[in-house]
């Protein structure tokens, strides 16, 4: 007798995160909806750990604490009940001072006489 075949389905992280926006859809407003879930990208789906990306610390605070509850609840509907919400957001203030530190260090590779190698 063969053993039994698991058939494993694939899905990538913009359809599990598709599949909740359409059921956050049903129970927010058409702003709230425009306003604080169109701006969210899925990122990374590993195992049950959805990782989206949220523009700023500003809206996962906002979003953590207004709506934790149905974004809970919509993922653990698509992917199941072990299924884990991850957020990552890059800080603006964090990319201001990457984006002044790359420029001081094109400067100092297109300007050899303002390193001080003495």
């Amino acid at each position: 007798m063969p053993a039994a075949i698991e058939a494993q389905i694939t899905v990538s992280p913009f359809e599990a995160w598709n599949a909740c926006l359409r059921l956050i859809k049903e129970n927010v407003t058409p702003y709230t909806y425009n306003t604080w879930f169109m701006p969210i990208k899925a990122v990374d789906l590993a195992d049950e750990k959805l990782t989206i990306q949220l523009p700023n610390s500003y809206f996962y605070e906002w979003i953590e604490s207004r709506f934790s509850g149905l974004l809970n609840k919509s993922l653990k509907l698509v992917l199941g009940d072990g299924a884990i919400l991850a957020y990552q957001y890059e800080d603006p203030m964090q990319i201001e001072k990457q984006e002044k530190e790359a420029r001081a260090a094109a400067a100092n590779l297109l300007n050899p006489l303002s390193t001080n190698r003495i």
